[in-house]
């Protein structure tokens, strides 16, 4: 595993994380995770990403975060099922070859 997999599966399960807190209520929690991805969002525009992947860390830098959001709760679990996708397998080339 390379330092930018480490960096998007980190910045996955906080976006997890934060979802399932939205979705439970649990305002404090995500609030506390939301500043977590903070770190991970600016060490990753260091790192060579896809354009899709730049896309997401732009749009939660820019995010006018509200823990109470629904709407803003299934917007973030997207971007972390993309980037734990992108770190899981968008670094192996053969899958692109077949």
């Amino acid at each position: 595993m390379n330092n930018q997999q480490i960096l998007l599966g980190s910045l996955s399960q906080d976006l997890f994380r934060i979802a399932n807190f939205i979705q439970s209520g649990s305002i404090k929690s995500a609030e506390r995770f939301w500043h977590e991805t903070k770190r991970w969002t600016a060490d990753l525009k260091n790192e060579n990403n896809p354009a899709y992947i730049n896309r997401i860390l732009f749009e939660l830098d820019k995010m006018n975060f509200n823990p109470t959001s629904l709407e803003q709760g299934e917007k973030i679990l997207t971007y972390g099922v993309i980037t734990q996708s992108f770190a899981v397998h968008g670094f192996n080339k053969d899958i692109y070859e077949k």
